[in-house]
Parts: C-alpha cells; structure tokens; sequence
C-alpha cells in the first residue's frame, strides 16, 4: 500500500546555528543539502528583527504581514516571523 500523498523525506545536515540572544531577538539554522550541493538558512524571530533582513519583501506581503502582525497584538498574541534564504558556500566558510 503507498500513499501517494506524503512527499519524499529529504535529508540534510545541521552545520551552523546562532542562538537567540536578547539582543539578537531571533535564531537561525544552517543547514546544507548534499544532493543539492546548497546551504539554506532559516531565521526565526521577533518582527522587529526580521523584518530589516528580508530582502525580496514586497509591499503587498508587507502590508498584509504588517496588519495580521497588528490584529495578533491586539489579541495580546505573540507574533513570530520565519525567514528562509540560501547562503553561498563561501559565505557559509567565511562565517
């Protein structure tokens, strides 16, 4: 019996990670894809600090980002943002 689905489980390995500080107010986690030959970054955090490092954010996902993010302060509910990005192999060496 197969199930068709459930997508194929892809395996990656852990090689960085910076951890959340007060100051920071946000984590992130590199991790490189061998079959890929790539480093993703994934970054979590406050939206604060998120928010400025974001490159390709454009204004329709801005606003509507920005005014969910409001409403779930409203309701006294915590917002985080999660960011992906690649990092290139000589970025990731030279960090």
């Amino acid at each position: 019996m197969t199930n068709d689905h459930i997508a194929p489980i892809e395996k990656f390995k852990q090689v960085g990670t910076c951890e959340f500080t007060s100051d920071r107010r946000m984590s992130s986690n590199i991790y490189y894809d061998e079959d890929e030959d790539k480093y993703t970054i994934y970054t979590k955090g406050a939206d604060t600090s998120v928010e400025p490092i974001l490159v390709d954010f454009n204004e329709d996902i801005k606003g509507y980002t920005e005014s969910a993010n409001n409403e779930f302060a409203n309701k006294t509910l915590r917002c985080l943002y999660l960011a992906k990005g690649e990092v290139s192999k000589e970025d990731f060496e030279e960090w």
